[in-house]
């Protein structure tokens, strides 16, 4: 039964939710910076999305980053992510997703970042603690990146110690970079 509640996700994601922060129909291809070539849009089957670094958090902050490796031709990647945060029920759980900035992860806007064969590109996320107690644990977090027609979805590894404190507590909004080159890029620097 939980395949089909995340099966079902997925798909009301991919026809176009509205909240989910994406548009099936953003640029297909994008000018790479300083070279005037042009590189489609990054596609599913040649991207990867695996854990980064630890990053030493401020107090109360839990930041993660996000590698995104490109195994195939050049490609573009522009704007954000899409993230859906999954418990051990297969149950999404309700987070406020924010493009400010925070303490820990960027406001800069989302500009196109070209990736080579082998390249990287980076996200970071981050939420403040559950000062009131844990409501559910995140158990999956999904990862989606849309170029023109085709969206990407990975399971991100556990996130450990992520929990969701419930509608309204500052814990249960996450911040989110765009991605950027560099993984001190998707950080603030205030």
């Amino acid at each position: 039964m939980r395949h089909v509640r995340f099966a079902a996700l997925i798909a009301a994601c991919a026809i176009g939710c509205s909240g989910c922060g994406w548009s099936p129909y953003g640029g297909g291809h994008a000018t790479a910076s300083g070279s005037g070539a042009v590189a489609p849009a990054c596609r599913p089957a040649q991207l990867h999305v695996s854990l980064g670094p630890f990053i030493s958090p401020a107090t109360g902050q839990n930041p993660r980053a996000l590698r995104i490796r490109n195994s195939g031709r050049p490609c573009v990647l522009t704007g954000y992510p899409t993230l859906h945060f999954i418990d051990r029920r297969g149950h999404a759980i309700p987070f406020e997703i924010s493009h400010h900035g925070d303490q820990m992860v960027t406001d800069a806007p989302p500009a196109p970042v070209r990736l080579a064969r082998g390249g990287s590109a980076w996200v970071v996320m981050n939420r403040y603690r559950c000062d009131l107690g844990d409501r559910r644990m995140v158990r999956r977090t999904v990862f989606g990146v849309f170029g023109t027609h085709q969206g990407l979805w990975l399971v991100v590894p556990r996130q450990a110690a992520w929990a969701y404190c419930g509608p309204g507590d500052p814990g249960s909004t996450v911040a989110v970079s765009p991605f950027e080159p560099r993984l001190a890029a998707s950080l603030s620097h205030k």
